[in-house]
């Protein structure tokens, strides 16, 4: 480089000088920070608090959901929840299976044709469904098994104005080869009854809500006492608090653990197989002893027979491998030894009801009937009496809760993926095999437009013999809002163009009509009608299933709407580019499906998105017309006696499916406008 120094020679520099760098907090992540977050005082106090803000309501969700939340109801009942009373027949089901497997391969395929995903990000996606499948085997290694505890002793315990006795025996369900792990309960103060967590009976639940209550009123008591030390009180105040500081005292003289002799004494335990004839272990066990293994035989039915000595002493038994189960009695086909259906007089197969236990912690599912002794059945160990007690740890959880919604979820996202990995890789592998001369369209675009023109019919032959009375869950919002969006585009599209075809006034007040009188009234209303008005228009009709019903009412609902939505993508081209295309001799459908009608389209995705997904939303209110919707088997569920009182999680879980979907289509809508879709473009010859 040359440049001329003072004198006006030219200096010659070999080197060049070195390249000076932004700062670091000027570029990448810091760069950005600084520029949006803190560019000004006001903008720093602003982030600072919105920081705290979503700080806050973040943790306390958080913790909510892993120590409090109680995510049974949805863990047990995924299956209701997408497919409702349909998971009942076995051949819907695979039906429907099917179909959500071709659904999956479609989309690969229309990845393949209008993205440019490659090998990386399925890479990526193969090694998070890795991550996902492995991860609840990884939690079940790391983590120990529940606890869970049962009360032993004559004594009625006192928890507010209840009085609970706990049970001599209860039975319970255990899998072969298992392990259970017995011992006293390391548990001997109310400061341990009040942290415990674990599954608990009754008896221990009271337990633990007398001491609760014991340390609450003790710290009232020494707050009470600090106001006394003061000098602010009148005398009246200072009466009252000392008559109620008295009341405090005499009723937590005495501690919990102390006032029932808590792990003080010796606990028999005898284990026997449900029919009374196997005995796999009979001992007693003193606070400190060393913890008994026990392993099941069988799978099947047993009992926990539990006594204290002295009676008047309450035993904690602390038990790993034995937790409640829920109930529930299902009708399926009948079959004799052999696996053959067993037909009654009409030649079809006879239909029993069965009763089936499932754990509530796994897959257990027990089909024989609960033991007995002396003709009356043993307590069982029902959810409803033995729930979940105290403040969960993270171990608990991840073993409880997260590890058994993976394991479910991965049933059915696992092949989803393979399913759309398939179909994206073969459309890949069919345009090298065959190779397309621009611009002619690629192979595999041909073939997702086609794939996705075939759907309907596809998804009609599937779901044609299922029985549409027994549609419902996640399946039945999906079929509405299908047949909903197919269905109404096309009558939308049509009560657009014929609302502006000024030239028949006939098929244009007819348009007017129909949008303006169904835009007037709520859906809620067009459901009513198309449920309970609709028979005593004609009979006949009461004989049409109450979905397809609610199929038509939504589509039309719809159409109105989206022909708004389309008449104003109509208004905004230009007039004049219908009068040049007149002028160079296309015919008015020409001009409608050429010029008009796709920039039209283009112009309102957003709009024409928004309406699907509100679409989407509204399936819900089909709950109101008695279908079992997404929605409505949420509360059919939080109405099961072991899950009552649990709508905050059911409706979280129902929440966050409905945001998936939605936000899906959202994303959809944004990469269809990138594409360019309905713009005018120019082709090199």
């Amino acid at each position: 480089m040359a440049v001329e120094n003072a004198s006006g020679r030219s200096v010659i520099y070999n080197q060049e000088p070195a390249r000076r760098h932004a700062p670091v907090s000027s570029t990448g992540v810091l760069g950005w920070i600084r520029h949006n977050l803190f560019r000004t005082p006001f903008d720093a106090v602003l982030t600072v608090l919105s920081g705290l803000l979503i700080w806050g309501v973040v943790s306390s969700l958080v913790s909510w959901a892993v120590v409090d939340a109680n995510w049974f109801a949805v863990t047990r009942n995924l299956s209701l929840f997408m497919l409702g009373s349909l998971q009942a027949d076995p051949a819907s089901v695979i039906n429907v299976q099917i179909l959500t497997l071709i659904l999956a391969a479609s989309v690969g395929i229309s990845l393949a044709s209008w993205t440019r995903l490659g090998l990386r990000t399925w890479v990526v996606l193969a090694l998070a469904a890795a991550v996902l499948f492995v991860l609840p085997t990884i939690i079940y290694s790391a983590t120990d098994r529940a606890s869970a505890l049962f009360s032993a002793s004559d004594t009625g315990i006192v928890s507010g104005s209840l009085t609970e006795t706990p049970l001599d025996s209860i039975a319970f369900i255990a899998a072969e080869g298992e392990e259970l792990i017995l011992q006293v309960a390391p548990i001997d103060s109310d400061s341990g009854l009040s942290s415990i967590a674990a599954f608990g009976d009754r008896a221990t639940d009271a337990l633990y809500n007398s001491a609760r209550n014991r340390i609450a009123a003790l710290a009232e008591l020494e707050s009470i006492e600090a106001r006394l030390g003061g000098t602010s009180l009148t005398d009246t105040e200072r009466a009252a608090l000392e008559s109620e500081a008295e009341a405090l005292r005499t009723s937590t003289e005495q501690p919990v653990s102390t006032a029932f002799s808590l792990n003080s004494g010796v606990l028999s335990v005898r284990i026997v197989s449900g029919d009374g004839e196997t005995v796999l272990v009979d001992e007693t066990l003193s606070a400190g002893d060393a913890p008994i293994t026990v392993t099941i035989p069988a799978t099947g039915w047993y009992i926990l027979d539990k006594s204290s000595d002295p009676a008047e002493s309450v035993m904690l038994l602390e038990a790993k491998g034995i937790y409640p189960h829920t109930e529930r009695t299902i009708t399926r086909g009948q079959v004799d030894a052999t696996g053959a259906p067993v037909l009654n007089d009409a030649g079809q197969q006879q239909i029993v009801s069965v009763d089936q236990f499932l754990r509530i912690v796994d897959d257990l599912v027990v089909e024989q009937r609960g033991p007995q002794r002396d003709g009356t059945d043993v307590p069982r160990n029902v959810v409803i009496d033995n729930q979940y007690r105290g403040g969960r740890p993270l171990d608990d959880y991840l073993r409880l809760h997260a590890a058994l919604f993976l394991e479910r979820a991965n049933r059915l996202l696992i092949p989803l993926l393979i399913a759309a990995a398939v179909g994206f890789w073969a459309a890949r592998a069919i345009d090298r095999m065959a190779p397309t001369t621009p611009p002619a369209q690629p192979w595999s675009r041909r073939l997702a437009m086609w794939s996705w023109f075939v759907m309907p019919i596809v998804i009609f032959v599937l779901v044609a013999p299922t029985d549409l009375g027994r549609w419902g869950g996640l399946f039945l919002t999906f079929m509405l809002t299908v047949v909903g969006i197919v269905a109404s585009f096309p009558i939308g599209v049509a009560l657009a163009l014929g609302r502006r075809a000024d030239g028949l006034p006939a098929i244009k007040y007819f348009c007017v009509t129909f949008i303006e009188v169904v835009r007037g009234v709520p859906l809620i209303t067009v459901l009513f009608l198309a449920s309970l008005a609709l028979p005593l228009v004609n009979p006949a009709l009461a004989t049409v299933p109450q979905a397809v019903r609610a199929m038509v009412a939504i589509t039309l609902f719809s159409a109105a709407y989206l022909a708004e939505n389309v008449r104003g993508g109509l208004q905004s081209v230009p007039p004049g580019q219908v009068e040049a295309a007149k002028a160079l001799g296309m015919n008015p459908v020409q001009i409608t499906t050429r010029i008009t009608l796709p920039q039209a389209l283009r112009a309102v995705i957003p709009a024409l998105v928004g309406q699907f997904i509100s679409l989407f939303k509204d399936t819900s209110l089909v709950a109101i017309v008695g279908l079992l919707d997404l929605t409505k088997n949420a509360d059919n569920v939080v109405a099961q006696p072991e899950y009552i009182g649990l709508r905050q999680e059911t409706y979280i879980f129902i929440a966050i499916v409905y945001f998936v979907f939605s936000y899906a289509m959202g994303y959809v809508s944004r990469r269809l406008e990138r594409s360019g879709s309905g713009s005018a473009r120019q082709t090199k010859l």
